[in-house]
Protein backbone atom coordinates (compact mmCIF):
# COMPACT_ATOMS: atom_id res chain seq x y z
CA UNK A 1 0.00 0.00 0.00
CA UNK A 2 2.83 2.58 1.21
CA UNK A 3 4.36 1.64 -2.39
CA UNK A 4 1.09 2.26 -4.41
CA UNK A 5 0.65 5.63 -2.31
CA UNK A 6 4.45 6.69 -3.55
CA UNK A 7 3.60 5.48 -6.95
CA UNK A 8 0.60 7.71 -7.49
CA UNK A 9 2.22 10.43 -5.56
CA UNK A 10 4.81 10.39 -8.14
CA UNK A 11 2.37 10.43 -10.93
CA UNK A 12 0.83 13.46 -9.43
CA UNK A 13 4.00 14.98 -9.03
CA UNK A 14 4.63 14.54 -12.36
CA UNK A 15 1.35 15.94 -13.93
CA UNK A 16 1.55 19.23 -11.50
CA UNK A 17 3.32 22.05 -12.83
CA UNK A 18 6.95 22.25 -11.66
CA UNK A 19 5.30 25.42 -9.34
CA UNK A 20 2.76 23.35 -7.71
CA UNK A 21 5.17 20.41 -7.34
CA UNK A 22 7.60 22.67 -5.75
CA UNK A 23 4.95 24.15 -2.94
CA UNK A 24 3.47 20.45 -2.20
CA UNK A 25 6.92 19.08 -0.85
CA UNK A 26 7.45 22.22 1.47
CA UNK A 27 3.80 22.10 2.73
CA UNK A 28 4.73 18.07 3.54
CA UNK A 29 8.28 18.78 4.88
CA UNK A 30 6.62 21.93 7.25
CA UNK A 31 3.89 19.48 8.58
CA UNK A 32 6.40 16.71 8.90
CA UNK A 33 9.08 18.66 10.50
CA UNK A 34 6.31 20.57 12.97
CA UNK A 35 4.87 16.75 13.90
CA UNK A 36 8.04 15.94 15.15
CA UNK A 37 9.26 19.03 16.96
CA UNK A 38 5.64 18.28 19.15
CA UNK A 39 6.50 14.59 19.90
CA UNK A 40 8.59 14.24 23.20
CA UNK A 41 12.15 13.46 22.83
CA UNK A 42 12.43 9.83 23.86
CA UNK A 43 9.19 9.40 22.11
CA UNK A 44 9.46 6.62 19.26
CA UNK A 45 9.06 7.95 16.03
CA UNK A 46 5.84 7.28 13.74
CA UNK A 47 7.12 6.21 10.58
CA UNK A 48 3.99 5.54 8.79
CA UNK A 49 3.43 9.48 9.65
CA UNK A 50 6.36 10.08 7.70
CA UNK A 51 5.69 11.45 3.97
CA UNK A 52 6.56 8.74 1.54
CA UNK A 53 10.54 9.07 0.29
CA UNK A 54 10.51 10.07 -3.33
CA UNK A 55 12.59 8.02 -5.88
CA UNK A 56 15.26 9.68 -7.79
CA UNK A 57 13.76 11.64 -10.41
CA UNK A 58 15.17 11.88 -13.98
CA UNK A 59 17.61 9.20 -13.62
CA UNK A 60 20.07 8.00 -16.71
CA UNK A 61 20.72 4.12 -17.74
CA UNK A 62 23.01 4.26 -14.67
CA UNK A 63 20.12 4.80 -11.95
CA UNK A 64 21.79 7.81 -11.61
CA UNK A 65 20.11 11.35 -11.45
CA UNK A 66 21.04 12.63 -15.27
CA UNK A 67 20.11 16.16 -16.50
CA UNK A 68 18.64 16.79 -19.85
CA UNK A 69 20.90 17.02 -23.14
CA UNK A 70 21.82 20.43 -23.46
CA UNK A 71 19.80 20.53 -27.22
CA UNK A 72 16.44 19.75 -25.08
CA UNK A 73 16.93 22.66 -23.43
CA UNK A 74 17.95 25.13 -25.86
CA UNK A 75 14.96 23.79 -28.12
CA UNK A 76 12.85 26.91 -27.54
CA UNK A 77 16.17 29.01 -27.89
CA UNK A 78 17.03 27.35 -31.23
CA UNK A 79 12.85 27.45 -32.33
CA UNK A 80 12.98 31.01 -31.14
CA UNK A 81 16.44 31.90 -33.27
CA UNK A 82 15.13 29.69 -36.31
CA UNK A 83 11.49 32.36 -36.51
CA UNK A 84 13.86 35.27 -35.77
CA UNK A 85 16.39 34.72 -38.71
CA UNK A 86 13.57 33.61 -40.92
CA UNK A 87 11.57 36.40 -39.95
CA UNK A 88 15.25 38.60 -40.62
CA UNK A 89 15.75 36.91 -43.81
CA UNK A 90 11.84 37.73 -44.94
CA UNK A 91 12.93 41.17 -43.67
CA UNK A 92 15.56 41.15 -45.63
CA UNK A 93 14.23 40.42 -48.50
CA UNK A 94 11.72 42.63 -48.75
CA UNK A 95 13.94 45.38 -47.85
CA UNK A 96 15.78 43.68 -50.69
CA UNK A 97 12.61 43.90 -53.32
CA UNK A 98 11.55 47.21 -51.73
CA UNK A 99 15.24 49.00 -52.61
CA UNK A 100 15.09 47.33 -56.04
CA UNK A 101 11.39 48.75 -56.78
CA UNK A 102 12.63 52.15 -55.38
CA UNK A 103 15.98 52.40 -57.35
CA UNK A 104 13.55 51.01 -60.45
CA UNK A 105 11.27 53.78 -60.04
CA UNK A 106 14.27 56.08 -59.33
CA UNK A 107 15.43 55.18 -62.75
CA UNK A 108 12.01 55.75 -64.63
CA UNK A 109 12.21 59.16 -62.93
CA UNK A 110 15.20 59.57 -63.88
CA UNK A 111 14.56 58.71 -67.69
CA UNK A 112 11.43 61.13 -67.82
CA UNK A 113 13.81 64.23 -66.21
CA UNK A 114 16.31 63.46 -68.43
CA UNK A 115 13.62 63.18 -71.82
CA UNK A 116 12.60 66.78 -70.81
CA UNK A 117 16.15 68.21 -70.38
CA UNK A 118 17.16 66.37 -73.95
CA UNK A 119 13.85 68.04 -75.59
CA UNK A 120 15.01 71.15 -73.87
CA UNK A 121 18.14 71.09 -74.84
CA UNK A 122 16.98 69.80 -78.35
CA UNK A 123 14.97 73.13 -78.56
CA UNK A 124 18.03 75.23 -77.55
CA UNK A 125 19.74 73.88 -79.79
CA UNK A 126 17.34 74.41 -82.86
CA UNK A 127 17.85 78.14 -81.76
CA UNK A 128 21.48 77.86 -81.24
CA UNK A 129 21.21 76.98 -85.55
CA UNK A 130 18.36 79.56 -86.24
CA UNK A 131 20.42 82.24 -84.75
CA UNK A 132 24.01 81.28 -86.40
CA UNK A 133 21.46 81.08 -89.75
CA UNK A 134 20.29 84.40 -89.08
CA UNK A 135 23.93 85.49 -88.23
CA UNK A 136 25.03 84.36 -91.37
CA UNK A 137 22.35 85.99 -93.07
CA UNK A 138 23.48 89.65 -91.74
CA UNK A 139 26.57 88.78 -92.52
CA UNK A 140 25.61 88.16 -96.06
CA UNK A 141 23.23 91.48 -95.88
CA UNK A 142 26.13 93.82 -94.55
CA UNK A 143 28.33 92.59 -97.64
CA UNK A 144 26.16 92.99 -99.42
CA UNK A 145 24.91 96.53 -98.43
CA UNK A 146 28.46 97.29 -98.43
CA UNK A 147 28.90 96.42 -102.02
CA UNK A 148 26.17 98.63 -102.92
CA UNK A 149 26.71 101.88 -100.86
CA UNK A 150 30.02 101.16 -102.94
CA UNK A 151 28.73 101.25 -106.14
CA UNK A 152 26.06 103.83 -105.46
CA UNK A 153 28.85 106.25 -104.68
CA UNK A 154 30.94 105.32 -107.64
CA UNK A 155 27.62 105.77 -109.51
CA UNK A 156 27.23 109.26 -108.02
CA UNK A 157 31.15 110.10 -108.90
CA UNK A 158 30.47 109.21 -112.53
CA UNK A 159 27.03 111.46 -112.24
CA UNK A 160 28.57 114.19 -110.93
CA UNK A 161 31.67 114.23 -113.71
CA UNK A 162 28.92 114.06 -116.65
CA UNK A 163 27.74 116.79 -114.76
CA UNK A 164 30.53 118.63 -114.54
CA UNK A 165 31.02 117.81 -118.49
CA UNK A 166 27.66 119.61 -118.89
CA UNK A 167 28.31 122.64 -117.25
CA UNK A 168 31.28 122.81 -119.01
CA UNK A 169 30.14 122.38 -122.67
CA UNK A 170 26.93 124.71 -121.77
CA UNK A 171 29.59 127.09 -120.53
CA UNK A 172 31.45 126.68 -123.53
CA UNK A 173 28.31 126.54 -125.81
CA UNK A 174 27.69 129.76 -124.42
CA UNK A 175 30.39 131.32 -125.18
CA UNK A 176 30.56 130.25 -128.51
CA UNK A 177 27.10 131.70 -128.96
CA UNK A 178 28.24 134.96 -127.86
CA UNK A 179 31.45 134.24 -130.09
CA UNK A 180 29.04 134.11 -132.99
CA UNK A 181 26.64 136.58 -131.98
CA UNK A 182 29.68 139.40 -131.60
CA UNK A 183 31.33 137.86 -134.77
CA UNK A 184 27.89 138.41 -136.55
CA UNK A 185 27.58 142.02 -135.61
CA UNK A 186 31.16 142.76 -136.39
CA UNK A 187 31.11 141.61 -139.80
CA UNK A 188 27.52 143.05 -140.66
CA UNK A 189 28.34 144.88 -143.59
CA UNK A 190 24.75 145.35 -145.11
CA UNK A 191 24.85 148.92 -144.83
CA UNK A 192 28.34 149.50 -145.72
CA UNK A 193 28.45 152.59 -148.09
CA UNK A 194 31.27 150.96 -149.42
CA UNK A 195 29.09 148.29 -151.32
CA UNK A 196 25.88 150.31 -151.98
CA UNK A 197 27.60 150.27 -155.27
CA UNK A 198 26.59 146.70 -155.59
CA UNK A 199 23.23 147.81 -154.97
CA UNK A 200 21.67 149.54 -158.04
CA UNK A 201 18.30 150.19 -155.56
CA UNK A 202 20.27 151.64 -152.93
CA UNK A 203 21.37 154.77 -154.51
CA UNK A 204 17.92 156.11 -154.62
CA UNK A 205 16.24 155.01 -151.43
CA UNK A 206 17.15 156.67 -148.24
CA UNK A 207 19.48 154.39 -146.16
CA UNK A 208 17.98 151.72 -144.13
CA UNK A 209 17.77 152.10 -140.01
CA UNK A 210 20.82 150.54 -138.29
CA UNK A 211 20.98 146.75 -138.04
CA UNK A 212 21.91 146.30 -134.39
CA UNK A 213 18.12 145.15 -133.43
CA UNK A 214 18.78 142.48 -135.81
CA UNK A 215 22.13 141.31 -134.40
CA UNK A 216 20.89 141.35 -130.76
CA UNK A 217 17.85 139.33 -132.16
CA UNK A 218 20.46 136.79 -133.19
CA UNK A 219 22.26 137.08 -129.91
CA UNK A 220 19.01 136.51 -128.11
CA UNK A 221 17.74 133.57 -130.68
CA UNK A 222 21.50 131.95 -129.97
CA UNK A 223 20.77 132.41 -125.95
CA UNK A 224 17.56 130.73 -125.90
CA UNK A 225 18.71 128.34 -127.96
CA UNK A 226 21.35 127.32 -125.64
CA UNK A 227 19.03 127.24 -122.75
CA UNK A 228 16.56 125.13 -124.16
CA UNK A 229 19.28 122.51 -124.54
CA UNK A 230 20.69 122.77 -121.14
CA UNK A 231 17.79 122.99 -119.64
CA UNK A 232 17.09 119.06 -120.86
CA UNK A 233 19.85 118.04 -118.50
CA UNK A 234 19.18 115.64 -115.90
CA UNK A 235 17.76 114.76 -112.08
CA UNK A 236 18.99 112.83 -108.72
CA UNK A 237 18.00 111.45 -105.22
CA UNK A 238 19.86 109.94 -102.27
CA UNK A 239 17.98 108.42 -101.01
CA UNK A 240 13.79 84.86 -71.84
CA UNK A 241 14.16 70.50 -53.30
CA UNK A 242 9.90 42.53 -20.60
CA UNK A 243 7.65 39.80 -20.15
CA UNK A 244 10.69 37.45 -20.84
CA UNK A 245 13.04 39.50 -17.66
CA UNK A 246 10.62 39.85 -15.29
CA UNK A 247 10.13 35.81 -15.73
CA UNK A 248 13.62 35.37 -15.41
CA UNK A 249 13.52 37.79 -12.52
CA UNK A 250 10.60 36.05 -11.06
CA UNK A 251 12.43 32.25 -11.30
CA UNK A 252 15.32 33.72 -9.62
CA UNK A 253 13.31 35.17 -6.94
CA UNK A 254 11.64 31.54 -6.07
CA UNK A 255 15.06 29.64 -6.80
CA UNK A 256 16.56 32.43 -3.81
CA UNK A 257 12.97 31.67 -1.65
CA UNK A 258 13.91 27.91 -2.15
CA UNK A 259 17.16 28.47 -0.68
CA UNK A 260 16.31 30.72 2.47
CA UNK A 261 13.40 27.74 3.39
CA UNK A 262 16.16 25.11 3.22
CA UNK A 263 18.52 27.56 5.67
CA UNK A 264 15.74 27.64 7.74
CA UNK A 265 14.56 23.92 7.86
CA UNK A 266 18.41 23.62 9.44
CA UNK A 267 20.18 23.40 6.60
CA UNK A 268 19.96 19.73 6.16
CA UNK A 269 21.57 18.55 2.95
CA UNK A 270 19.77 15.60 1.98
CA UNK A 271 19.81 14.01 -1.64
CA UNK A 272 16.20 15.33 -2.50
CA UNK A 273 17.17 18.86 -1.50
CA UNK A 274 20.75 18.95 -3.55
CA UNK A 275 18.41 17.33 -6.61
CA UNK A 276 16.05 19.78 -6.39
CA UNK A 277 18.72 22.67 -6.48
CA UNK A 278 20.25 21.26 -8.97
CA UNK A 279 16.96 21.15 -11.32
CA UNK A 280 16.66 25.09 -9.85
CA UNK A 281 19.91 25.61 -11.48
CA UNK A 282 19.27 24.12 -14.61
CA UNK A 283 16.05 25.67 -14.88
CA UNK A 284 18.12 29.13 -14.49
CA UNK A 285 20.83 28.31 -16.71
CA UNK A 286 18.56 27.60 -19.29
CA UNK A 287 16.64 30.59 -18.65
CA UNK A 288 19.96 32.69 -18.92
CA UNK A 289 20.51 32.15 -22.52
CA UNK A 290 16.96 32.54 -23.34
CA UNK A 291 17.48 35.84 -22.14
CA UNK A 292 20.33 36.41 -23.76
CA UNK A 293 19.13 35.10 -27.35
CA UNK A 294 16.22 37.53 -26.78
CA UNK A 295 17.79 40.47 -26.13
CA UNK A 296 20.13 39.39 -28.99
CA UNK A 297 17.31 39.00 -31.09
CA UNK A 298 15.62 41.96 -30.23
CA UNK A 299 19.45 43.41 -31.11
CA UNK A 300 18.91 42.43 -34.44
CA UNK A 301 15.32 43.41 -35.13
CA UNK A 302 16.34 46.85 -33.53
CA UNK A 303 19.55 47.01 -35.95
CA UNK A 304 17.11 46.17 -39.00
CA UNK A 305 14.46 48.58 -38.02
CA UNK A 306 17.33 51.27 -37.71
CA UNK A 307 18.55 50.02 -41.07
CA UNK A 308 15.64 50.04 -42.62
CA UNK A 309 14.60 53.37 -41.19
CA UNK A 310 17.99 54.72 -42.47
CA UNK A 311 16.97 52.91 -46.08
CA UNK A 312 13.80 54.89 -46.41
CA UNK A 313 15.53 57.91 -44.85
CA UNK A 314 18.48 57.36 -47.61
CA UNK A 315 15.85 56.65 -50.70
CA UNK A 316 13.69 60.11 -49.70
CA UNK A 317 17.17 62.49 -49.72
CA UNK A 318 17.72 60.59 -53.22
CA UNK A 319 14.71 61.33 -54.23
CA UNK A 320 14.50 64.45 -53.18
CA UNK A 321 18.52 65.01 -54.85
CA UNK A 322 17.41 63.85 -58.13
CA UNK A 323 14.44 66.00 -58.26
CA UNK A 324 16.51 69.08 -57.50
CA UNK A 325 18.94 68.34 -59.63
CA UNK A 326 16.38 68.55 -62.52
CA UNK A 327 15.39 71.24 -61.24
CA UNK A 328 18.56 72.91 -61.42
CA UNK A 329 19.57 71.81 -64.73
CA UNK A 330 16.43 72.47 -66.04
CA UNK A 331 16.25 76.28 -64.61
CA UNK A 332 19.74 76.56 -66.35
CA UNK A 333 18.02 75.33 -69.58
CA UNK A 334 15.32 77.91 -69.18
CA UNK A 335 17.97 80.52 -68.84
CA UNK A 336 19.41 79.69 -71.98
CA UNK A 337 16.84 79.38 -73.88
CA UNK A 338 15.83 83.20 -72.63
CA UNK A 339 19.20 84.22 -73.49
CA UNK A 340 19.01 82.83 -76.87
CA UNK A 341 15.30 83.66 -78.05
CA UNK A 342 17.26 87.91 -76.86
CA UNK A 343 19.69 87.29 -79.07
CA UNK A 344 17.68 85.59 -81.50
CA UNK A 345 14.91 89.05 -80.92
CA UNK A 346 18.13 91.04 -81.61
CA UNK A 347 19.68 89.10 -84.68
CA UNK A 348 15.91 89.19 -85.84
CA UNK A 349 15.68 93.29 -85.68
CA UNK A 350 19.32 93.20 -86.96
CA UNK A 351 18.17 91.62 -90.41
CA UNK A 352 15.26 93.55 -90.86
CA UNK A 353 16.87 96.81 -90.37
CA UNK A 354 19.58 95.40 -93.02
CA UNK A 355 16.74 94.46 -95.08
CA UNK A 356 14.86 97.47 -95.48
CA UNK A 357 18.34 99.21 -95.92
CA UNK A 358 19.27 96.93 -98.71
CA UNK A 359 16.05 97.68 -100.35
CA UNK A 360 17.15 101.41 -100.04
CA UNK A 361 20.36 100.76 -101.67
CA UNK A 362 18.85 99.30 -104.71
CA UNK A 363 16.22 101.86 -105.20
CA UNK A 364 19.32 104.69 -105.06
CA UNK A 365 21.27 102.60 -107.13
CA UNK A 366 18.69 101.92 -110.00
CA UNK A 367 17.70 105.54 -109.57
CA UNK A 368 21.64 106.55 -110.06
CA UNK A 369 21.96 103.91 -112.56
CA UNK A 370 19.21 105.41 -114.60
CA UNK A 371 20.25 109.15 -114.27
CA UNK A 372 23.74 108.04 -115.17
CA UNK A 373 22.08 106.27 -118.38
CA UNK A 374 20.28 109.32 -119.13
CA UNK A 375 23.62 112.02 -118.66
CA UNK A 376 25.82 109.95 -121.12
CA UNK A 377 23.15 109.78 -123.45
CA UNK A 378 22.30 113.21 -123.40
CA UNK A 379 25.97 113.96 -123.29
CA UNK A 380 26.81 111.85 -126.09
CA UNK A 381 23.58 113.82 -127.99
CA UNK A 382 25.35 117.20 -127.05
CA UNK A 383 28.67 115.83 -128.01
CA UNK A 384 27.36 114.64 -131.72
CA UNK A 385 25.61 117.83 -132.14
CA UNK A 386 28.85 120.14 -131.48
CA UNK A 387 30.99 117.76 -133.90
CA UNK A 388 28.78 118.92 -136.56
CA UNK A 389 28.79 122.22 -135.94
CA UNK A 390 32.83 121.83 -135.55
CA UNK A 391 32.52 120.27 -138.86
CA UNK A 392 30.17 123.20 -140.48
CA UNK A 393 32.41 125.72 -139.23
CA UNK A 394 35.35 123.99 -140.53
CA UNK A 395 34.05 122.84 -143.39
CA UNK A 396 34.66 124.04 -147.42
CA UNK A 397 32.32 127.14 -148.27
CA UNK A 398 31.23 125.01 -150.98
CA UNK A 399 29.91 122.32 -148.88
CA UNK A 400 28.20 124.65 -145.97
CA UNK A 401 24.66 124.66 -147.56
CA UNK A 402 24.87 120.60 -147.88
CA UNK A 403 25.70 120.60 -144.33
CA UNK A 404 23.12 123.08 -143.06
CA UNK A 405 20.51 121.33 -144.60
CA UNK A 406 21.89 118.11 -142.85
CA UNK A 407 21.97 120.06 -139.50
CA UNK A 408 19.52 119.21 -136.62
CA UNK A 409 17.11 121.49 -135.52
CA UNK A 410 17.28 119.90 -132.56
CA UNK A 411 19.64 118.06 -130.03
CA UNK A 412 18.49 114.80 -129.10
CA UNK A 413 19.81 111.95 -126.74
CA UNK A 414 21.89 109.40 -128.35
CA UNK A 415 22.71 105.80 -126.91
CA UNK A 416 26.32 106.07 -125.68
CA UNK A 417 29.31 104.18 -128.19
CA UNK A 418 29.74 101.92 -124.63
CA UNK A 419 27.85 100.26 -122.54
CA UNK A 420 27.95 101.38 -119.00
CA UNK A 421 29.96 99.03 -116.58
CA UNK A 422 27.53 96.28 -115.27
CA UNK A 423 26.88 96.96 -111.18
CA UNK A 424 28.55 94.33 -108.78
CA UNK A 425 25.01 91.96 -108.16
CA UNK A 426 24.29 92.52 -103.83
CA UNK A 427 24.61 88.95 -102.49
CA UNK A 428 20.97 87.95 -101.88
CA UNK A 429 20.45 87.31 -98.05
CA UNK A 430 19.43 83.02 -97.70
CA UNK A 431 15.50 82.69 -97.02
CA UNK A 432 15.16 82.06 -93.03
Amino acid sequence: AAASATAMAEARSKLMPFGARRSGHRRHRQLALAETAAQPEDAPVDMSKLPPIPNASSTGPDGFPKLPAITQMLDDADQTMKNINAQASALEKRVVQAQMEKAATMERQKAVFEGKLHAQEEENRAMVAANDAISKEIASLEAGNAALTKHAKELQADNALLRSELDSLQASLASAGSYAADTLAQTDDSHAEALAVLDPKAAAAPPPPPAAKHHHGHRDHGRVWLAESSSQGASASESATDAAGAEADEAADDAQDEEDEETEDGGAASFLAVARSARLRATARRQEPTQADEANARSIVETLQQGLEALQRQERDGEAKLKELFISEFQAGSKRHEALEAHQKALNWTRASLQSKQAKLKAAESHLTDTKQRLQQRVHGLGLFVQRLAHLALAPPAEVPHLLEALPKNITAAPAPEAPAAAPEATEPPKA
